[in-house]
Formats: structure tokens, C-alpha cells, sequence
């Protein structure tokens, strides 16, 4: 009887690890992937698309120290390539009503001594603008919401400046918990929880063998 109690528990344990599982991403961009250069309105650059304006992707020679120096390890993006632009999901993104999701991504300021620039983020209908100086590193920042109904929306970045510099975008990430409400607990919390499991168990195997 005590083996059927363990496997009723090893079952429960199992069952609650799956429910702790990681965040599922259902956008990603890495400016790694994309060739350092300039795109006008029309391009796509990874999993966004240059609706308009223009950009450049910094790396390498072409530009690269200016990543550097904003704290990047590798590629960024200048928000104003010849002109200001706006860079927004190439596909458009389904949100479900009731489901909980976590936008975060990296902004640095133009590494170049001009006055602070605006970059205006947008989804759906919201939208945050951030003030950056020059000389701000790297930072991530990040915003999470719940729809009230369900809708198709894309995640925008726009250079609200007037000119050919812009903040430094590096990676953006969109994601959602495994079951779309449940927040992910600590490892130190699973592993309470695991041994909590262990000891409760040992016990009812006490408890059986005392009958």
C-alpha cells in the first residue's frame, strides 16, 4: 500500500515541476543574426521590418565601438539611420484575453554626445517613451500585461528624434508562462517544494507500517 501512496506522490511532484516550467518566448529578436549596415522603410531585419525611416544594424567595423560602449557584446541597432526610424514585429503577434505577457528589451543612449533622444515604444494601446542621455549604458527594461480580450497587435520602436542618431536597441523578447497565467517560482522554492514531497512520503510510510 505504501508504494501505491509513493507513486501518488512522485506523480504530484512531477506534475507540479511541469507547472514551474520556463517562460515560453513567443518573439525574439538578436541583431546578431542580422548584417551591419543601413535599411530603409521595406526591410526586414530579423523578426522586425523598417515601416519607417531608416536604421542601422552596428557591428564589427561598421560601427561596432559604438555598441561596445553602450554595453553591448555584440550587434545593436541604431534607431536613426539616415532619418529616424520605427522598427515594428514583421508578423503580426495574437495576444490571448486573460493570458499574461512580458515584453523586455535593451536600450542605450547614442554613445555620441548628442543631446537625450526619445524612443517611443508601442503595442496595441500602449505605449511608453524613454528619455535617454548619450551617455546611458545599456538597460533593460521590460513591461507586463493582460489583455481583457483577445487581439492581434505588433510591438513597435520609434525614434522620436529629428535626426541621423538614435538610441541603441539591442535584443527584445515577448514571453508568456507555460500555462499563460502561472508565475515561475525560484528553484530554491522547487526544491523546498521536492523535499516537502520527500518528507511527507516518508511519513505516510511510517504512518503504514505502524498499523
Amino acid at each position: 500500500m505504501w508504494k501505491k501512496a509513493l507513486l501518488v506522490l512522485a506523480l504530484s511532484l512531477v506534475a507540479s515541476a511541469a507547472a514551474f516550467a520556463d517562460d515560453i518566448t513567443i518573439f525574439s529578436q538578436d541583431w546578431n543574426t542580422v548584417a551591419p549596415g543601413t535599411y530603409g522603410a521595406g526591410s526586414t531585419v530579423g523578426s522586425l521590418f523598417v515601416s519607417s525611416g531608416s536604421i542601422d544594424v552596428l557591428g564589427g567595423s561598421y560601427w561596432g565601438n559604438l555598441c561596445t560602449s553602450g554595453g553591448y557584446t555584440g550587434n545593436c541597432a541604431d534607431l536613426a539611420g539616415l532619418n529616424p526610424g520605427t522598427v515594428i514585429s514583421a508578423a503580426p503577434i495574437t495576444f490571448v484575453a486573460g493570458t499574461t505577457y512580458t515584453v523586455t528589451f535593451q536600450l542605450a543612449g547614442n554613445q555620441r554626445g548628442y543631446p537625450a533622444i526619445t524612443t517611443l515604444v508601442s503595442l496595441g494601446s500602449m505605449s511608453f517613451s524613454y528619455l535617454l542621455p548619450s551617455n546611458q549604458t545599456l538597460t533593460t527594461y521590460s513591461f507586463t500585461f493582460v489583455p481583457d480580450a483577445t487581439f492581434v497587435g505588433s510591438l513597435s520602436f520609434q525614434d522620436m528624434g529629428s535626426g541621423s542618431v538614435g538610441d541603441l536597441l539591442g535584443s527584445v523578447t515577448i514571453t508568456d508562462p507555460p500555462n499563460g497565467t502561472t508565475s515561475v517560482p525560484e528553484p530554491t522554492s522547487l526544491m523546498l517544494f521536492g523535499s516537502g514531497m520527500v518528507s511527507a512520503a516518508f511519513f505516510v510510510r511510517r504512518k503504514i507500517f505502524k498499523r
